[in-house]
């Protein structure tokens, strides 16, 4: 069932381009700072704007990044390569997209992946989908938080001085709703 300005979701279900705006909307404003620019020595990604850093845009010009510059690249590099669109719940979809801006979308994969007990290899194919769709989203979202706050306290064990962006960390693993 496709539906203009919608994206179909097998099982009836429709995540709206206006509801992948909000979710792409929601992560910038509330966990990457928004339109401010910022260059911490202790951010991993260097050079910082809307929440895309030079780390993993090289090619990017962050100080003159616009929002719409940002969107596009929050939805070619995180949205659509962890195929957000095509899972089961906006919530779930939120999650596992807000788990790939800052972990990284092949970890928001494996990590959807782990949720739904499918092998963990990074690729959102077939099987994955299908156990996607099988799993109630309540039990995909609490596998997808506990992962992510372990994953926050594993880098902190490795890292001591990341210690200081727990607060916000926690509070972005512990989100579940929009």
């Amino acid at each position: 069932m496709a539906t203009e300005g919608c994206l179909s979701v097998p099982g009836n279900n429709v995540i709206t381009n206006k509801q992948r705006a909000l979710a792409i909307s929601k992560t910038i404003d509330e966990y990457e700072g928004g339109a401010r620019y910022t260059n911490d020595p202790d951010d991993a990604g260097g050079e910082t704007k809307f929440g895309i850093s030079k780390r993993a845009n090289r090619g990017v010009d962050i100080k003159n990044l616009t929002r719409e510059d940002a969107v596009a690249i929050y939805t070619r590099k995180y949205w659509d390569k962890c195929r957000c669109s095509e899972l089961p719940s906006v919530l779930v979809a939120w999650k596992v997209f807000d788990i790939a801006t800052n972990m990284g979308p092949a970890r928001a994969r494996r990590m959807l992946q782990g949720a739904v007990d499918a092998v963990q290899d990074g690729i959102i194919g077939p099987n994955t989908m299908r156990r996607v769709r099988t799993v109630p989203s309540r039990t995909i979202m609490d596998g997808l938080v506990e992962q992510q706050i372990v994953r926050y306290g594993h880098i902190i064990h490795n890292n001591p001085s990341q210690v200081k962006w727990i607060n916000g960390w926690l509070r972005r693993g512990l989100q579940r709703i929009m």
